[in-house]
């Protein structure tokens, strides 16, 4: 199975942010996929996030996965102490 990744822009905690897409699997097994990394500034610390959910459709975007109802309340809730 050849998986095409693919790059784009997301907004997450008030800024623009660097971000990869992907679809894995087939039929019932098929999953949009966002990537992307949370780093407050002048720090070391780093979070990658990945976000999966169903997906049936030929969109290849992060909107998919951030648009997911319960996932959009978790990303919504992001910010460093």
């Amino acid at each position: 199975l050849e998986v095409k990744v693919i790059a784009e822009p997301i907004e997450v905690l008030g800024s623009s942010r660097p971000a990869v897409t992907w679809i894995s699997g087939e039929s019932m097994a098929r999953t949009s996929w966002c990537a992307f990394i949370v780093a407050p500034e002048a720090s070391d610390d780093a979070l990658l996030i990945e976000l999966g959910v169903g997906h049936q459709g030929d969109a290849v975007t992060c909107k998919t996965a951030l648009g997911h109802t319960e996932l959009a309340k978790v990303i919504a809730t992001l910010k460093w102490f």
